[in-house]
Parts: structure tokens; sequence; C-alpha cells
């Protein structure tokens, strides 16, 4: 099914309220936290992630009633480029953008923390709870892990409850060979792939990874850990990464979390070190990869071509060789046009009731909403930002509520109906 690009229907009652990141800094990924409801990350970068540092920024959200009054305080370092509505800041500059001015009772942020790097940080993704200690001075804190332009991961931690304690730099492991295009964490474990091809899989409980696979010929663009696929509570879950030269590999590590402390050589034997799959995706390169939740074996991806496609995973079939140009690739059981340019970042939601509706960031600076069950699955497109539109996230306490972050130097929460 192809679908062309359109408004959408059926959200007539939206709200898109817009925050300005910090000066010359650009949204690389926005995450809000799976157990802090009220919490939202975000990492930047100066100049386009080409070069400058980074800064990971971690909010609360709140309710506001004004515009120019609330985004006065997110971040001290641009106070003085902005005025009260009356004034020529960046403040009319976001209105200038296309975003129109939020009413009363919308959400609001205010900054719990805030971590700045010598070089540009380009994912994150945050640790669970069950990971984090807690402190008796300072409560539950909230842990995360940045991938950086110098080939490190820093794993990190801050005090939601205490906005004055100082944010804690836990780890940095520096196996990659090239820039960091992005991170998971799923329980103890963090995978991280990069320029140079590779994904390393480390215990963050150690600083040796337990696990190297040679993930791509070429770019290393997104790592996944697909939950919805594990087999049991303690099972680790299948690990899928999503390349430049095309192809979405599944890995099963064969790791159960009872013996994934054990030392030696015997752990890392019991890893598998060649993908257990391989989605050859016709689209060029993978940008983005997300698991359904509901029909957990649908597999969703995101490339160049501006396509979003859907494998099925427990029939993976490829065109036959009568159509010269697609022999060897994998079909697609649902293929979805609703962008100009590539798709960066893809979600569901995370929803085990209900069909999870999809979201999809695009190079084409719109959000798309999607309903994949539908013969026409386009809900909405959303036109808030005025450059490459590079991450979304749901909020896991808002069904109709999701954020995204762009190059055009702001952050956006939208409601929709």
């Amino acid at each position: 099914m192809a679908v062309q690009r359109g408004k959408g229907n059926g959200l007539d009652d939206t709200s898109i309220v817009p925050f300005a990141l910090p000066k010359d800094y650009m949204g690389f990924k926005i995450k809000y936290h799976p157990d802090f409801d009220n919490i939202l990350g975000c990492v930047a970068s100066q100049h386009f992630g080409l070069v400058g540092d980074g800064k990971a920024l971690f909010y609360e959200t709140t309710v506001r009633e004004g515009f120019g009054e609330y985004t006065e305080s997110l971040h001290p370092e641009i106070n003085q480029e902005k005025t009260q509505d009356s004034g020529n800041s960046r403040s009319e500059d976001l209105l200038s953008h296309g975003i129109r001015r939020c009413k009363k009772e919308q959400p609001g942020l205010k900054t719990v923390s805030h971590f700045c790097t010598k070089d540009c940080i380009f994912d994150f993704d945050w640790l669970r709870i069950s990971q984090s200690s807690v402190s008796e001075s300072y409560g539950l804190h909230a842990s995360f892990a940045i991938g950086c332009g110098d080939g490190s991961v820093q794993l990190g931690r801050f005090y939601p409850k205490k906005p004055g304690k100082t944010m804690d730099v836990l780890k940095v492991y520096s196996r990659h060979k090239k820039e960091i295009s992005t991170v998971a964490c799923w329980d103890n474990l963090l995978a991280s792939g990069s320029w140079d091809g590779q994904c390393f899989v480390h215990n963050i409980q150690r600083q040796d990874p337990i696990v190297q696979l040679h993930a791509s010929t070429g770019v290393v663009n997104r790592v996944l850990w697909n939950t919805n696929r594990q087999t049991s509570n303690n099972a680790i879950p299948q690990l899928l990464t999503a390349s430049g030269d095309g192809s979405v590999l599944l890995w099963d590590l064969r790791l159960r979390a009872s013996s994934r402390f054990d030392a030696g050589a015997g752990e890392k034997s019991s890893l598998a070190t060649t993908p257990q799959q391989t989605i050859k995706v016709l689209g060029g390169e993978v940008l983005s990869v997300a698991s359904n939740p509901v029909q957990n074996f649908e597999i969703a991806t995101g490339c160049v071509d501006g396509a979003i496609r859907v494998f099925d995973i427990r029939k993976l079939q490829t065109y036959k060789n009568g159509e010269e140009v697609k022999s060897g690739w994998s079909v697609p059981v649902d293929l979805v046009h609703v962008h100009d340019l590539g798709v960066r970042d893809l979600e569901f939601q995370n929803s085990f009731t209900k069909t999870p509706l999809l979201l999809s960031a695009s190079y084409d600076m719109t959000v798309a909403l999607l309903d994949l069950q539908k013969e026409d699955p386009l809900l909405g497109h959303f036109e808030h930002h005025s450059e490459f539109v590079y991450g979304v996230s749901w909020c896991h306490s808002h069904d109709s509520r999701f954020a995204s972050c762009a190059w055009d130097e702001t952050l956006a929460i939208v409601d929709f109906k």
C-alpha cells in the first residue's frame, strides 16, 4: 500500500508547544524516561554535528501558562536573547517557524540537569530504574548513556528530585574508532553502534565489552533491543542493527540473565557473533528501525528514500530473479510513502492493549502519525519544525502526546486528539 503525503484527518484539536534549545545547538535525539513520567531528555550538538561540543539536557514537564515567560527559564545562557512577547527575540523567531503561541494549561518544561561534552553527542538512551541504585540522601536517580563524536560512550546519572545535586559521570567506554551514531540500553547491557561499522555490547558493571558484532560495511545508524520478542522475562532480547549498507540484522545473543555476570571466556563463547536473520531493505541506507509491541513479529524501517517498510520476521521472503532490480532484496508486508526525504526516527506507541500508533520523523522537516492497520494509515502530518527532524518520542503517561526535536534549535511537545 502506498500513501500520498497529506495533512491527515481527525486531528482538528492539536496543540504544539515549542521550546528553544540553547543557541546554536541542534537537536539529535529526544526521549521520555520510561519510569519517571515527567522526565524528558534531549541531546543536542553544535554546527549540525560537524564540529563543536554537545549537551545532554534533562527536563521536568510541568503545566505552564505563557510562552515567552516560561522558555526564559529553560537555558540561562540564552536568556539575554529573549524578551517578552513584544521583543525581536528567539520567541518571535520560533513563531516565524510556523509554531503558534500556546494556550493556557499547556505542558511546560524546567531544566532539571544538563551535561556538557567536548565533542558532539549523536544519541542517548535511558537506563531503567531497576538498574539504578537508591541514595539515602538524594533518592532515586535517573541513569543514561550518550554516544559522542570522539568514539566514546559515556554513562551518567542525575537526581530528578534534587535538581541542585551535581550530575555524576559513571563510566566512559572508548572501543570504537569513529563517531558513535547510536546507543541502546537493556537491563545491565549497553549496545553501541558507530561509523566504523561495529557494534559493541557491554555489561555496564564491567569495562571490557562482552561481544563485538560486525554489523555493517558502512555506518550503523541504529541499534535496538527488541524486548517485544523476549521468550521469557529473564531472557536477553533480540538485538537489531540498522545500517548504511541497506541491511537490518537481527542478533540472538543466546545469553540468559542468570549467567550474564559470569566471568571469563565462557560468557563470550555463549554469544552469537553471526546474525540470526538479515533483512535487505530496498530503500537504500536504513536510518531507523522500530518493533511493533503488539504484532511483535513486525519490524518497521525508515530509509533515505522516504519510505517506511514493514517486515514480518516470521516469514521473510525475497524478490524473485524475474524482477532484476529487486532481486535478492527482502519483500515488505507493508510499504508507506508519507515523507519526501529520509525517515530519521521511528517509534511505536508503547501499548499492549490496542493497536499502537507509529511516529516518524523525517529530513523533510515533518513528523507523521500513522495507524498501520488502516487502509489509509496517515492520521496526521505535523509541520512545526523548520529544519531536519531528528527525534520523536511517545509520552508514556499520555497516549496522545509526543515530543520531537530538530535542527532548528527547538524541541516541541505535541498533544493531539
